[in-house]
C-alpha cells in the first residue's frame, strides 16, 4: 500500500494535469473561434467585391433605396478617387446625377469604421 503522502502527491499531479488540459482545450476553442471570425471577415470582404467599409455599404444601400423611389434608376456608379490620405468613394446616379459622397474605402480586408 502506498503512503498517504504519495497518494496526495498523485492527486495533486492529476489536478495539475487536468487544469493544464482544460487550459489548452479553452485556448484551442478560442483560436478556432478567432480563425472563424477572420475567415468570415475575409469572405464578407471578397463577397462585396470592392474595398468598401461595412458602414459605407449600409449608407449606400440606404441611399440607393431612397433614391430609387425618386428616380427609378436601378443602376449606380461607384467612383473611387485616389487621394494623399487614401481612396475616397462616391456613388452617383448616371440618370439624374444625384451623388452620395464622404464614404469610407479601404484596401485592408479587416478594416472597420470607427465612429
Amino acid at each position: 500500500m502506498l503512503p498517504t503522502k504519495t497518494i496526495m502527491n498523485i492527486d495533486e499531479e492529476i489536478k495539475k494535469a487536468e487544469s493544464t488540459i482544460e487550459y489548452w482545450q479553452e485556448r484551442i476553442k478560442n483560436l478556432k473561434k478567432e480563425k472563424q471570425t477572420t475567415e468570415d471577415l475575409l469572405c464578407d470582404y471578397i463577397y462585396r467585391g470592392f474595398a468598401i467599409s461595412e458602414k459605407s455599404e449600409e449608407k449606400i444601400l440606404e441611399w440607393e433605396t431612397e433614391h430609387n423611389m425618386e428616380c427609378r434608376n436601378r443602376y449606380i456608379d461607384y467612383i473611387f478617387t485616389k487621394t494623399e490620405l487614401g481612396t475616397a468613394l462616391s456613388v452617383i446616379c448616371p440618370k439624374c446625377k444625384k451623388e452620395l459622397t464622404g464614404l469610407c474605402c479601404s484596401s485592408d480586408p479587416l478594416y472597420s469604421d470607427k465612429e
